[in-house]
């Protein structure tokens, strides 16, 4: 594990832009303000919030193919039978206990701590 991202920005691949988002903006014109998204620098991006499509906390890891695991606020996908909702990232149904105990020999870290952190959305 590289590093844990607290309230993290979904910076919007360009494959998933192109074939879902921008479908969706001409549909509807608020659509980007209405699912909190912003262009910066360039990108398209969510920002951290309760719909953010990656929840509250990513987990970075080094890969070639930019794959990491991430909270869901589609919590109600663990129930599902077929579990094939996300674009190759990996859904972490428990995401504060893993962070906690990656950040269990962290001086300072406690999940105290961690509330604070996701507090500052």
């Amino acid at each position: 594990m590289e590093n844990i991202v607290f309230n993290p920005y979904w910076n919007v691949p360009d494959k998933i832009l192109k074939k879902e988002i921008l479908p969706l903006v001409a549909k509807n014109k608020n659509y980007l303000a209405d699912n909190h998204m912003e262009w910066y620098d360039g990108r398209l991006r969510q920002k951290p919030g309760e719909d953010n499509a990656l929840g509250e906390i990513k987990f970075m890891f080094p890969n070639p193919f930019d794959i990491y695991l991430h909270d869901t606020p589609a919590k109600g996908l663990f129930q599902e039978e077929r579990r094939a909702f996300s674009h190759g990232c990996i859904r972490i149904a428990e995401p504060h206990r893993l962070a906690l105990y990656l950040l269990r020999d962290k001086k300072g870290w406690s999940s105290e701590e961690m509330d604070r952190v996701l507090a500052l959305k």
